[in-house]
């Protein structure tokens, strides 16, 4: 056989060896603050360990957080950055597997308003239901401040500066939930529709 058809035969076996040496990461993306997929995260971004971050690829999670990466090198280590407002920056480090890598990372938010925070303000009369009201808040009606007496908690608007989202529905969601063991769920009907992590009918 001639020397060039040997050169691409081994050509096209070392490439077939590539793709059936192949593997997949799959994984989720959760919030310190919520267990849930961080609300305002959209995408990871991830390279092979030691490649320029300006050759990264990106891939998109779903409602749930939930992600898949295939076509990557079995035995190779790979970096998983997430970057969303609210968080700290988070880089993951994983060396893939030939059998595929299924994985949980979590993003440890910021937090100054949380499940916690919301506890204890209840238990000292100062809980409070967060909005974000951006550069033109939305004043309290007369109903609004009926709402604010009757159930002795107050709206509290960040404006244009709020913390993480999901910091702010944690923190909300564990004050509908006080509200509902004392009051029973009429007050759902009555609340500020803009209340951070509504979903309040």
């Amino acid at each position: 056989m001639k020397p060039q058809y040997l050169f691409l035969l081994a050509f096209i076996l070392f490439e077939s060896n590539l793709c059936f040496s192949q593997t997949t990461l799959t994984g989720k993306i959760l919030s310190s603050a919520t267990g849930l997929k961080p609300v305002d995260l959209q995408f990871i971004a991830f390279n092979k360990k030691g490649a320029p971050k300006s050759r990264c690829t990106y891939s998109v999670l779903d409602s749930l957080g939930a992600f898949k990466i295939p076509r990557l090198r079995p035995d190779s280590v790979y970096v998983i950055r997430a970057n969303v407002f609210g968080y700290r920056d988070h880089e993951f480090e994983i060396r893939m597997a030939s059998a595929g890598v299924d994985s949980t990372f979590t993003l440890h938010a910021d937090c100054q308003f949380d499940k916690q925070t919301a506890l204890s303000d209840w238990e000292n009369g100062k809980a409070r239901l967060l909005l974000v009201g951006s550069v033109a808040p939305k004043a309290n009606t007369r109903l609004d401040r009926k709402f604010e007496k009757k159930y002795q908690i107050a709206y509290y608007d960040f404006g244009c500066q709020p913390p993480s989202t999901d910091c702010l529905h944690a923190y909300n969601q564990q004050v509908f939930e006080l509200l509902d063991n004392t009051y029973g769920k009429a007050w759902r009907k009555k609340v500020r529709q803009d209340v951070e992590g509504g979903d309040t009918p």
